[in-house]
């Protein structure tokens, strides 16, 4: 068997593992808030748990940037299995008064491991001129397999409850970790990677690019948990919390706007990136708008899912405008360090903010409002991304 380039190794590997992931994810942990919400927490509780997912995280990372270096890319890949099935057992803690905290630093955790080999690997595989093209490719690959996921979840936790749901999961896990053994390439973490030391504390504090880098870093965590998190729970309630209807409608969103991210994940190379990243913040500001119209006014069926195309539409395309900046500021500057420095911001920031929206909302516990407010905060929030400058030919 012929041996495979280095470059093809690395895209094989990563989307082996992205897929698993996000197959995983949409069986169970996409459906996190609202299955929170269903047992009875409240969203100043769902807010604490956010904030302890994001300091999990944080920790996590730490141990994580010092174990790579010291064991292979196959035993992080499948601790991070390991980790997706930890996560899915503390279920069962539910009825314990540690269960909350418990769960958010397994999910912290998960998401630690998950996200940064996720995004090693595609910075491996990117250069500036094709980080558009790859990243709309990875995110339609992710889209289908995810959807894939979040029905056969609707589907399993609607209809046979949680421990079906669970099974299915471990076996998946099983078999990504499995599967493996019998991967035709090699795998391993960059070697750039490796001779990098660990990131300290003095480093974090320190770190400063002329980019407003870490004015970025600090708020798009908390950006990232109010469309996966709170917007999941405001689709949650306007489906009447049925995880069934939830899934179908998610997957109906994503059909639809599709077809209109195929040509434009193709063209983002190619126009001009500073006229193109200003459209994407301005579109994204205008979907926090509109996730305020929808949460505080009535309208008919067809407009109501006109306005969620437009929210899933524009979400994901400043989504892309964002991740090609990232990345290529990431391949011009300090590399990996620059990946992990965003970790450790957004994170740390997730659980600040968090926290103290959980405070915020255990005396004001009105939902509605509550939401609605927080995404017209958003929307002018969001004006912040106009910050960030483009990279440098």
């Amino acid at each position: 068997m012929p041996i495979s380039s280095e470059p093809e190794q690395t895209v094989k590997l990563f989307y082996h593992y992205t897929g698993f992931h996000s197959l995983l994810i949409g069986l169970f942990p996409f459906y996190i808030p609202v299955f929170l919400w269903k047992l009875g927490f409240t969203l100043a509780e769902i807010s604490y748990f956010i904030a302890c997912t994001g300091f999990g995280f944080c920790a996590t990372l730490w141990l994580w940037d010092r174990i790579s270096k010291r064991v292979g890319l196959r035993t992080i890949i499948t601790a991070s299995f390991l980790l997706e099935a930890a996560l899915l057992s503390g279920v069962y803690l539910s009825g314990s008064i540690w269960f909350l905290p418990l769960f958010a630093l397994l999910n912290g955790a998960y998401n630690c491991f998950f996200w940064i080999v996720q995004r090693v690997l595609f910075y491996k595989m990117v250069s500036p001129g094709n980080s558009g093209r790859n990243f709309g490719n990875f995110q339609i690959f992710v889209v289908i397999i995810l959807k894939i996921g979040v029905f056969t979840g609707a589907i399993l936790l609607e209809k046979h409850g949680f421990l079906a749901l669970y099974l299915l999961s471990v076996l998946t896990a099983l078999l990504g970790t499995i599967s493996l053994r019998f991967f035709q390439v090699d795998i391993r973490l960059p070697a750039t990677l490796l001779d990098e030391r660990p990131l300290s504390l003095t480093d974090l504090w320190d770190f400063k690019d002329g980019l407003r880098s870490k004015l970025i870093f600090s708020f798009d965590g908390v950006f990232l948990f109010l469309e996966s998190y709170f917007w999941l729970i405001s689709l949650f309630l306007l489906v009447r919390e049925s995880f069934w209807h939830l899934g179908l409608l998610v997957i109906v969103l994503t059909i639809t706007f599709s077809l209109l991210f195929l040509f434009i994940k193709n063209t983002i190379d190619h126009i001009a990136k500073q006229k193109i990243y200003v459209l994407a913040v301005v579109l994204y500001i205008g979907a926090w708008l509109l996730r305020g119209g929808v949460e505080g006014v009535e309208m008919a069926s067809s407009m109501l899912f006109t306005v969620l195309v437009l929210i899933t539409f524009c979400t994901s395309f400043f989504r892309l405008a964002f991740n090609k900046r990232f990345f290529d500021h990431a391949k011009r500057t300090s590399g990996y360090n620059y990946i992990m420095a965003k970790s450790y911001y957004s994170q740390f920031y997730i659980g600040v903010t968090f926290m103290a929206l959980g405070l915020i909302y255990s005396h004001w516990p009105q939902v509605s409002p509550s939401l609605c407010y927080a995404y017209i905060a958003a929307a002018f929030a969001a004006l912040l991304y106009l910050s960030y400058p483009l990279p440098e030919s």
